[in-house]
Formats: C-alpha cells, structure tokens, sequence
C-alpha cells in the first residue's frame, strides 16, 4: 500500500461486514441502527473490527493471512473477548475480501494492543449512536 492518505482512502471505500443474523454492514462516518441494535443485544456499547491479514500493509498468500488469523482468534478466545465472524469488502471490488473479527465490548486500548501487535495499520471502531471511525495505529 502506498502512502497514509492512500491507505486512510481504502479503509474508508470498505465496506465491514458483520456475520451476525441478520448481516451488518458498517461504513466509516454512516451511522446505522442495525449496528446500534447489533451491539445492544450483545450487552455491549462499542465494538471493534480487527483483522491479522497482511500485517504492514504487504499482501500475503491466503494460507499466510489464514495461519495468522487463526493466531488472532486463538489470542481473542484466550482473552474471553466476545466476537463475531467479519469482513472487510473493498466496495470497488479490487481486493480479496479480508477475514475479520468484530470485537464487542472490547476496549479502546487493547484493541490498539491487539492491532499493532498483529501488525495493523489501522481498524474500524464504533459506538452505541455515532458513526463508525477509523482509529489509526502508527
């Protein structure tokens, strides 16, 4: 990937989408009551969406992204972190759908934690009644 803006500029034209029942899309700065509604039946008023793959911003084989995914799954059930399955969809269709997990109740700094030590740039945050927004790491 190339500069921040340019990578501020992908995460925001994605799409987040939540595998709950039924699904939930959240859009950066696009409030929606389904995702409000999502996080209250879940006992939770924040929720985060991570994702290991390609760690610094290089692409990496899917076995390569699966195998740290799965590394991160492992750490969130250690942890008795309550998530959903997740994917981050580029709307424009150009990048393989990345696997994803949303956080529910999860803090603000251990989802910061979570993200740089798993390599990530960035991640999707939002709260009961405001808008999604992308919480940079570096």
């Amino acid at each position: 990937m190339g500069s921040a803006a340019e990578l501020f500029a992908a995460y925001e034209a994605t799409d987040y989408v939540i595998m709950s029942e039924p699904p939930c899309v959240a859009q950066v700065g696009v409030c929606d009551d389904r995702i409000d509604k999502l996080l209250r039946n879940h006992g939770a008023t924040t929720g985060e969406v991570l994702t290991a793959w390609n760690p610094e911003s290089q692409l990496c084989s899917l076995a390569e992204n699966d195998a740290v995914q799965r590394r991160l799954e492992v750490k969130l059930e250690a942890m008795k972190v309550q998530y959903l399955d997740a994917e981050g969809r580029r709307r424009d269709g150009t990048c393989r759908a990345e696997r994803s997990f949303c956080c529910l109740g999860l803090s603000l700094d251990t989802a910061f934690e979570l993200a740089r030590a798993f390599g990530q740039s960035a991640f999707l945050c939002f709260e009961i009644g405001k808008p999604p927004f992308i919480a940079l790491t570096r």
